[in-house]
């Protein structure tokens, strides 16, 4: 029992011993670096308030960005009415003018989300690391990648299409732009 107790003793002592050793090891470091260190990773309170203060900058700087759509939007919004005021009756009419221009504007916007979503898929269906028997049959990895291929491929065939459908657009006489819009 008398062993049992001083082998505790003697435990506690270089325990103790150990714990001075690394305050003071600290202590240097703060003051070799003169930045406070706190907790055990060592992470300087400056450098949390930096990131702290770019997360808060990014995401101000975001919130900007979004408004100033708003706006443009709005802006956008009101040119197209001061036009639409001074357009005659047979511009809105049906098979007019205004449909017309509608179809030259959505096969661009088309174009657009088209590619968007082509990089959305190329994202989210990675090539699997392996195609082996396994990942074929216990894993969804090949089958995603293959679902993904497919979509990629109707998405790539649709913005084909819509170049072929801007050229002979841009191409064509106004009388036949003015059919494309009925």
């Amino acid at each position: 029992l008398a062993d049992h107790e001083a082998t505790i003793h003697k435990f506690r002592g270089f325990v103790s011993q150990i714990q001075d050793q690394n305050r003071q090891l600290k202590e240097a470091l703060e003051k070799e670096t003169s930045k406070p260190l706190s907790g055990s990773m060592g992470v300087s309170h400056e450098m949390l308030d930096f990131k702290k203060m770019f997360a808060e900058t990014k995401a101000h700087a975001k919130a900007i960005d979004v408004e100033l759509r708003k706006l443009e939007i709005t802006e956008a919004g009101n040119h197209i009415r001061y036009l639409m005021a001074y357009m005659g009756d047979s511009f809105l009419a049906r098979g007019g003018d205004f449909e017309a221009i509608q179809v030259l504007l959505l096969i661009p916007r088309l174009l657009c989300k088209s590619d968007i979503l082509q990089t959305q898929v190329k994202e989210q269906f990675t090539v699997p690391a392996s195609i082996d028997r396994n990942s074929v049959l216990k894993d969804h990895a090949v089958d995603r990648y293959a679902f993904g291929s497919r979509v990629l491929h109707l998405l790539v065939t649709l913005d084909r299409t819509l170049h072929q459908f801007t050229h002979a657009l841009n191409t064509c006489a106004v009388e036949t732009v003015l059919k494309v819009g009925t």
